[in-house]
């Protein structure tokens, strides 16, 4: 842990690394992760060079929850990785805030939307395998944009995608330090599913498909789809046992997508309430 006079970091688990400032989250651990066990975390309120998908910049106003999370993973399951971690993203608010739970969708491939609003945005990276212990493992980097409490600017809202924050929902906002713990409970339950899953001769996907397209919110709609320098739209069917969309063409063939860019041109945006409830701001106890 380390703190260099930052309060909250006193007081955090011995898993949590806690910091002023940080360049990313992400790469932090990928710099650090081969000296760090399994389910360790880093956190900052600042980060200032993150990185979204596609090598994209990403940007993090004051009132996002920038976290990245070291896991050990099986080397030969990694498909549908960020899928079953917007799950554990899902499973986690809901377990804190449960009048979100019906509202919280997945917007393939890295997305949470509630109220067909951005939330939450996840990256995950694979670590290094050279000098790494075991043969069947690997370290996967887990890194989360969850907004918490983010007061959008008119500029924001018009450059971001329809972006909304966990205290215009309605319900009061649990602590950091509650949202952190819990991401990690349910991060570190979905990697011990996906061991056990690979030992049963199974992908630890497949048996999350369900729930993945119950909370799909592409599903049925109408998208463009990005790939490359090439555009075209289709209608989503939901996703196959590999996490790849399923996209119905115009001309009625149907493909699977497993990389590009997705927009919703069906998409309903909801308007957002003028006030909003106040965030738990203290503390609180795992």
């Amino acid at each position: 842990m380390e703190s260099r006079g930052f309060p909250e970091a006193a007081s955090a688990p011995d898993w949590l690394h806690w910091l002023p400032d940080c360049a990313s989250t992400n790469s932090w651990i990928l710099a650090h992760g081969r000296h760090l066990p399994s389910g360790d975390a880093v956190f900052t309120r600042h980060q200032t060079a993150g990185r979204g998908q596609q090598g994209r910049l990403w940007q993090a106003p004051p009132g996002v929850l920038t976290v990245s999370f070291g896991l050990d993973w099986p080397v030969s399951e990694h498909r549908g990785v960020t899928l079953g971690v917007g799950l554990a993203v899902i499973y986690a608010i809901a377990d804190l805030m449960p009048a979100l739970d019906d509202a919280l969708q997945i917007k393939w491939p890295n997305d949470i939307w509630v109220q067909q609003r951005k939330l939450a945005g996840i990256l995950c990276e694979m670590g290094q395998r050279e000098g790494w212990p075991s043969l069947e493992m690997q370290r996967v980097i887990v890194g989360i944009g969850l907004n918490r409490q983010v007061n959008f600017t008119p500029e924001a809202l018009a450059a971001l995608d329809y972006p909304i924050s966990l205290h215009q929902l309605g319900v009061p906002v649990p602590s950091e330090l509650a949202l952190l713990t819990r991401l990690r409970d349910y991060l570190r339950q979905l990697a011990s599913f996906w061991v056990y899953a690979e030992t049963q001769g199974q992908s630890g996907l497949a048996a999350l498909l369900p729930d993945l397209n119950r909370r799909d919110a592409l599903r049925q709609q109408l998208i463009q789809v990005t790939l490359g320098n090439k555009q075209g739209m289709g209608t989503a069917l939901g996703l196959d046992a590999q996490g790849r969309l399923l996209v119905r063409g115009h001309n009625q063939s149907c493909y699977a997508l497993a990389t590009g860019s997705v927009r919703c041109l069906t998409r309903k945006i909801a308007k957002l309430p003028s006030k909003y409830p106040e965030p738990v701001l203290e503390p609180q106890a795992p």
